[in-house]
């Protein structure tokens, strides 16, 4: 150190780091307040706004893309579902009585599809009554187009259940009451 001459001091002045400080928060404020600022921001939105457009404009075409994708592919499986037959095993259950030559096995067919006949009614008007015949008493015909037959073929079904093996059924006849349940099973899809 020197004698005599001035002491070299560094020191902190805070005055001047807070005048620092408040010079640029007033710069900002003059900025914000100019417009300048504003202007950017509308420029900048405006801009996002435009490429927001955009991307939902895309994404709506690819939606109904994916859309009519799917329809077709529907379609295709709608159409290769109702080419393949249906096969209702009760129906075929039945079928395979009736290709006996066993009057017991027509009769119990015959008793079979009047079970599946009891299940389609009470399925669609079972409040109508406690049993079949009932319910069958108390349906239009404009509701069951098919009702005369399904009547026919339940008459030969009680005859079967309250004479049993006295009731005396031929081929022929046995064939044209499964015809007739048959006909009300189409009606109702069952087959």
């Amino acid at each position: 150190m020197q004698t005599g001459s001035a002491i070299n001091a560094t020191y902190l002045n805070v005055e001047y780091f807070f005048y620092k400080i408040y010079e640029l928060l007033r710069a900002i404020w003059q900025f914000i307040e100019s417009g300048v600022l504003q202007h950017f921001l509308k420029v900048l939105l405006g801009i996002f706004s435009i490429i927001l457009l955009f991307i939902i404009a895309y994404l709506f075409v690819r939606m109904r893309e994916i859309a009519s994708a799917e329809k077709k592919s529907a379609r295709k499986n709608i159409a290769n579902i109702s080419d393949a037959p249906v096969v209702n095993t009760r129906w075929v259950n039945i079928s395979k009585l009736m290709s006996s030559t066993n009057q017991n096995d027509w009769r119990q067919a015959i008793i079979e599809a009047d079970i599946i006949l009891d299940e389609i009614v009470k399925k669609n008007w079972e409040e109508l009554g406690e049993n079949l015949g009932e319910r069958l008493k108390k349906i239009e015909q404009s509701d069951f187009l098919t009702l005369d037959q399904a009547w026919e073929a339940h008459k030969v079904r009680n005859s079967i259940a309250h004479e049993g093996s006295g009731f005396v059924i031929t081929d022929r006849e046995a064939r044209r009451i499964i015809g007739l349940y048959e006909q009300v099973f189409k009606e109702f899809g069952f087959i």
